[in-house]
């Protein structure tokens, strides 16, 4: 967001009041490891701080399980049914409850896999290229479809939501769709080329989300191509090609 020519601190660790003074609005960085506890003392402070919009960072892991090709923002109506994106649901009504409570309004961006440098090493494209580095095989499952998100793309549409009126509470955010080949021959130009072999059996095919909501309401669009995140990804996970550096964070985590 600095780099877009706005105020913007990044804080992290615990947070108090006089941290957010006179700040508008905060963005929240969700993750579905954290207890409950630690988003409930976050919301606390925000509410405290009197700020006038709250923005929570999901994740398309959400939609994990559901029957459809393509995920629009009201296919989730309760808890799903598979453990990781049940985490992410929990967060996300956790701090609808409180904005409802609390009279702040509260929107969701879910996120594609995001790539660019030092982004959490999380989802098949990090993963696949870890693996290339590190000179072990491929395995597809050509039948599957996958979203990455540019880490400037994410600032773009953090920037169009909150430059627009609280309204509509949820946004898909996604910058390019690439099949399991298309990604798998990126990684080998990108990283180190390595043979692939097809996956014994095929893995939940599951869909990718639409952006036309974002699209149309906050008119945003991807404006990065995710050539750029992907290669700046690789560059990052290329110090780590013999498993020694410790801190990449859960690295062979699907989305």
């Amino acid at each position: 967001m600095g780099d877009l020519g706005y105020r913007a601190a990044n804080l992290s660790g615990p947070l108090d009041s006089a941290q957010l003074k006179d700040s508008a609005f905060v963005v929240h960085l969700g993750t579905p490891r954290a207890h409950s506890r630690v988003l409930a003392d976050v919301l606390s402070v925000v509410e405290e701080a009197g700020v006038e919009r709250f923005v929570h960072i999901s994740s398309a892991a959400i939609y994990r399980g559901l029957d459809a090709t393509t995920f629009t923002e009201d296919l989730i109506t309760g808890p799903p049914d598979d453990a990781q994106a049940r985490e992410w649901w929990e967060q996300e009504d956790q701090c609808r409850r409180w904005g409802r409570e609390a009279g702040i309004p509260v929107q969701i961006l879910r996120l594609a896999e995001p790539v660019g440098p030092g982004v959490f090493a999380e989802g098949t494209a990090a993963r696949w290229i870890h693996r290339a580095w590190t000179r072990r095989p491929l395995s597809l499952d050509r039948g599957r479809r996958h979203q990455v998100l540019d880490h400037g793309d994410v600032a773009g549409a953090i920037t169009a939501l909150l430059a627009a009126p609280a309204g509509q509470t949820v946004f898909n955010v996604a910058s390019e769709t690439y099949s399991e080949e298309e990604l798998a021959e990126l990684v080998a130009v990108l990283a180190r080329r390595m043979p692939w072999h097809d996956a014994p059996t095929a893995a939940d095919r599951g869909g990718v989300m639409s952006t036309e909501l974002a699209e149309k309401e906050l008119g945003w669009h991807s404006a990065l191509p995710a050539l750029g995140g992907l290669r700046a990804l690789a560059q990052w996970l290329a110090c780590d090609v013999h498993d020694a550096v410790t801190g990449l964070p859960q690295i062979g985590s699907d989305v």
